[in-house]
């Protein structure tokens, strides 16, 4: 049975397989297969083409680059290879049934650098499905930027729980007590936020 881990393909990651890893694929969660690329970041965003080159992906792309330089070391922006047999596989652990769909998770990078990094237990991701949102620029910024403020800046340990518990009244008021506008953005755009072992909720609309 094989074990995975991600990989640099030629146009985005990808999972590949190995021999040497101490878990295996059935066990595996978002978190521990990105581990390693999560160590070093505050917030890692991750995009799923259609893998149909539709205008969305390139408008998604273009706006996810110009967002990544304007953001700084601390957040990494990727994209996964379309072509990676395995896509399938990779949208199940963010419980994603299709492309195109884009994920925020927070990474373990501590927002005050002087601190330890995060527990493993206390990483999340926010994710994007909407068409509506992904296909107008002016929107996904918006979301964008408020998914961003919140992965960024709001305690994760707290979060976490939150999602564990599937309480997402909690979370909303978590999120407003950082910042009002961005609890408003979430609900206008509608997201879902999900924790490793199948923990995730919705808010919002679409």
């Amino acid at each position: 049975m094989p074990s995975w881990r991600v990989k640099d393909g030629p146009t985005g990651l990808r999972l590949g397989s190995v021999t040497d890893l101490g878990f295996e694929s059935e066990r595996l969660s978002w978190a521990e297969l990105l581990l390693l690329r999560l160590r070093h970041v505050q917030v890692f965003v991750l995009y799923f083409p259609s893998r149909f080159d539709l205008e969305c992906d390139t408008l998604v792309e273009d706006a996810l680059r110009t967002f990544g330089k304007n953001t700084g070391a601390a957040t990494s922006v990727n994209f996964w290879d379309t072509t990676d047999p395995e896509l399938t596989r990779v949208l199940g652990l963010f419980e994603l049934k299709v492309p195109p769909a884009l994920v925020l998770a927070r990474g373990l990078e501590a927002a005050n650098k002087r601190k330890a990094p995060l527990n493993p237990s206390d990483i999340y991701c926010i994710s994007i499905t909407d068409s509506h949102v992904l296909c107008d620029r002016a929107q996904l910024a918006a979301a964008v930027n408020a998914a961003h403020e919140v992965v960024s800046h709001g305690d994760p340990k707290e979060i976490t729980g939150f999602v564990r518990a599937r309480a997402a009244g909690d979370f909303l008021a978590a999120v407003g007590r950082l910042s009002r506008s961005a609890a408003e953005l979430l609900l206008k755009h509608g997201v879902t936020v999900g924790a490793p072992g199948g923990f995730s909720f919705r808010v919002g609309s679409g």
